[in-house]
């Protein structure tokens, strides 16, 4: 089953996807956050037709106790929209911690800063759908 990977930052909107067996997860894509959640929603779906996703994952931000807090409830407001407006079933990943992973990983990996910051919310969106294959 290949997921498409959604990282929903305040000012960008990374992008991942799985490969068709679902082994794993690749970054294709950062999107600027559009003027509204209606233009966000229609990139995503875009996406998801490009890349023939059978489910969209999208990143929950719960806190280090697990609970919720004002991003994590946004974001479950955004997914209940975007489920909305697709047959595609929407799955919340919890995301604890996936932007500093993503971040330790392409320090590791000697990627500069610059390019860092124009790929870790696709890394980001790369460590969400890790995290939801290894779920399953």
């Amino acid at each position: 089953m290949r997921l498409l990977g959604v990282d929903l930052g305040t000012k960008r909107i990374g992008i991942a996807v799985t490969d068709e067996l679902g082994f794993g997860a690749y970054p294709r894509a950062t999107l600027a956050r559009a003027r509204s959640r209606a233009e966000d929603i229609a990139a995503i779906l875009s996406w998801a037709e490009r890349e023939s996703v059978e489910a969209i994952i999208i990143g929950l931000p719960l806190s280090f106790q697990g609970t919720k807090n004002d991003w994590a409830l946004h974001c479950e407001k955004f997914s209940v929209a975007l489920a909305d407006a697709t047959k595609l079933p929407i799955i919340l990943q919890d995301e604890f911690l996936s932007s500093q992973e993503a971040q330790a990983d392409l320090i590791a990996a000697g990627v500069s800063r610059k390019r860092r910051d124009a790929v870790i919310d696709q890394a980001a969106a790369v460590r969400i759908l890790e995290s939801y294959l290894k779920s399953q």
